[in-house]
């Protein structure tokens, strides 16, 4: 009797990683050692920084990094032409001012009649018409998608059927990690803002900020800035550690770090009494850690998250900091309850359990 060998299917993704992003280098880690080893991955590496977390060596990575995004496209394409489906891992995709849903891969993979999809992705705000019609495109033709937020999930399945509704990934993350003692430390992390307000708008905030934190006599404690982007937020991080500099009386309790990896990112502010994050997931790290969280909102991804967890009173619109305000919230703390992590670590698995399933059918 001969018995059939199975079908080894070459699947490619990628996602926003190789960018210094803490939370998208989270959600490569548990993507990649997570999903099962019965196929051939390859990681196609589009952003030229180092990743700060360990790949297993059954995942391959294609460096396309140092070239150009034209020259990238058209690499691509020839890669696409020995795979048998691509995927876009993590992130809020489809935005106004950053992701287009990777629109132009995705519109190769069509063309090359190859299947495409996302993973614990999310749907920011939209206005202009040429990005609605590329994420309408996107979404339409895409094979299989998991949405992380129930606001992109009801966009999304308007559109196609072929959507499911699951959580961050990033709470995977979650099962390799101990749990951390407090310590008497302030972490902070400001998200460069340069696509949402004027220079001078932003320079005016991250100086209430330091105000603030002077005011709530914050610098007694340990401070550390940490940029949760390292190619996009080192400098306006930096600023906002020379106003605080200047503005303290004890200022041998600031510093700022730099060139983390991603597990000493995490450590940190799991760890830290109170942290005040401008990104997704350093609240994340901050809130299911049950640390004192203030949350800079700048998009509606940060709101729905906090909204999911029942703590929007830790959230405040990143144009409305103000001294009382953010005092206010930084002596409140009301915990998540760890039924409410357990039952997200259980909806964030179903990206994997879906993704491999339809991975199979194929």
């Amino acid at each position: 009797m001969v018995v059939e060998e199975k079908l080894m299917k070459r699947i490619l993704f990628t996602g926003y990683f190789g960018a210094g992003n803490f939370g998208d280098d989270l959600m490569l880690s548990v993507f990649c050692n997570n999903i099962e080893n019965e196929n051939k991955l390859y990681f196609l590496k589009i952003f030229p920084q180092n990743i700060t977390v360990d790949i297993p060596d059954f995942v391959k990575v294609i460096d396309i990094s140092m070239y150009g995004s034209k020259v990238q496209k058209v690499i691509y394409g020839l890669i696409m032409t020995r795979m048998h489906m691509f995927f876009w891992i993590g992130g809020t995709i489809f935005t106004e001012h950053d992701g287009d849903g990777a629109y132009s891969f995705v519109k190769i993979a069509k063309l090359l009649k190859k299947k495409y999809g996302y993973l614990g992705v999310g749907i920011g705000q939209i206005h202009s018409e040429k990005r609605i019609y590329r994420s309408n495109y996107a979404i339409q033709n895409a094979n299989f998608i998991t949405f992380r937020d129930k606001n992109s999930y009801e966009i999304g399945k308007r559109l196609n059927h072929n959507v499911f509704l699951t959580q961050d990934l990033a709470y995977l993350y979650l099962e390799k990690k101990n749990i951390v003692k407090e310590k008497d430390q302030v972490i902070i992390s400001w998200r460069e803002l340069g696509k949402q307000l004027s220079l001078s708008e932003e320079l005016n905030l991250i100086r209430i900020l330091a105000i603030s934190i002077i005011k709530s006599k914050l610098d007694f404690l340990k401070i550390k800035i940490i940029p949760l982007d390292d190619s996009n937020d080192y400098d306006k991080n930096l600023i906002l550690y020379k106003e605080l500099i200047d503005l303290s009386d004890h200022a041998e309790n600031i510093e700022i770090l730099c060139d983390l990896k991603a597990d000493e990112k995490f450590d940190l502010i799991a760890s830290s009494k109170i942290n005040i994050m401008g990104r997704l997931h350093g609240v994340f790290v901050s809130e299911v850690y049950k640390r004192n969280t203030l949350s800079m909102s700048y998009s509606l991804k940060m709101d729905e998250f906090l909204k999911d967890l029942n703590k929007s009173e830790d959230n405040i619109y990143i144009s409305d900091l103000n001294i009382e305000t953010i005092d206010k919230i930084l002596q409140t703390n009301n915990p998540i309850s760890d039924y409410k992590i357990e039952q997200n670590i259980a909806l964030a698995k179903e990206n994997i359990f879906l993704f491999n399933s339809f991975v199979e059918g194929v």
